[in-house]
């Protein structure tokens, strides 16, 4: 039972974006994570674009990770929304194809 093994464990794709949101003349970004990118749920956030407005859903957490410098070690953290549902509520008028004539 001492014997070693292997384990492979399969990349998950994801996805890292920044959202803007404006309450009162107030502009905040938002660092957002798209866990499996590629899953049918998610495709609208491929087409999105600058302008467009939006709907998310999903829940903060917090990501941390160490980073040394000048021999001291500190820790960064991040704060993010995971997402679970992106919507697509209006295109921007520059996101749109160009008419063809």
């Amino acid at each position: 039972m001492d014997e070693p093994y292997e384990i492979t464990v399969p990349s998950r794709d994801y996805m890292v974006l920044s959202l803007a949101t404006r309450d009162a003349g107030r502009t905040t970004w938002h660092r957002l994570m798209v866990w499996s990118a590629g899953a049918l749920c998610h495709r609208n956030v491929r087409f999105s674009g600058a302008g467009d407005l939006v709907e998310v859903t999903g829940h903060f957490d917090t990501f941390s990770f160490p980073v040394i410098e000048n021999e001291q070690e500190t820790r960064i953290e991040l704060r993010q929304l995971i997402v679970q549902s992106f919507r697509r509520l209006r295109i921007a008028r520059r996101n749109l194809p160009p008419e063809i004539p």
